[in-house]
């Protein structure tokens, strides 16, 4: 007597084209965990620049680097 596959259950073809796609999935996901980990580094740098930037300015006095006598 041989055995049937039950119709919940995917051929052998089918099993490998299912595996095909998640691992085609799985490679996109990583790449785009990749590219917005890369993104987030990129931007605590840039915030980093601007605080030092933003730091400087306000230590520095720029009425100071004129001489300004008050008058309009």
């Amino acid at each position: 007597m041989s055995s049937t596959r039950p119709p919940s259950v995917p051929s052998a073809g089918q099993h490998a084209k299912r595996l095909n796609h998640l691992d085609a999935a799985r490679i996109s996901l990583a790449k785009a965990l990749n590219d917005a980990d890369s993104s987030v580094t990129s931007k605590q740098a840039e915030l980093t620049r601007l605080k030092e930037e933003l730091r400087e300015l306000e230590e520095s006095d720029s009425a100071a680097e004129y001489e300004l006598d008050g008058t309009a």
